[in-house]
């Protein structure tokens, strides 16, 4: 998870501790942190307003094999439609809600975090 809200990053993991299989989340800060974790992970979780490297410029740099889900507060369409065009498979616009924003993690690690069919790397 590449993101440097700590309350978000907190939400996140609380909601993923209850899923029935163990899942492993490391969590980057800022973009520097970013490029030492983005070797390996089965789906990245992308915050598009991190510091030291904003997420699009992270994409740009990295260009990530991996499944990327853009999840932002971002309502502005061209950044939506720029994050897409990297190779993100979906942009997910972070609800207020905490049930919704449950909901919406759940669907993302159920619809994209498959090891076994992501494979290769970031560069």
């Amino acid at each position: 998870m590449i993101e440097d809200n700590a309350g978000d990053v907190l939400l996140i993991q609380q909601i993923l501790s209850e899923a029935t299989a163990p899942i492993k989340v490391r969590v980057a800060r800022d973009g520097e942190q970013a490029l030492q974790i983005l070797a390996k992970p089965d789906l990245i979780i992308l915050d598009l307003n991190i510091p030291k490297g904003p997420g699009l410029d992270l994409l740009a740099r990295c260009k990530p094999t991996r499944p990327v889900v853009v999840f932002s507060s971002s309502s502005n369409p061209t950044e939506i439609q720029r994050a897409l065009e990297p190779g993100v498979r979906e942009f997910v616009h972070k609800p207020v809600d905490f049930e919704e924003f449950a909901k919406v993690v759940r669907k993302m690690i159920r619809d994209w975090a498959n090891p076994e069919i992501n494979s290769a790397t970031c560069g």
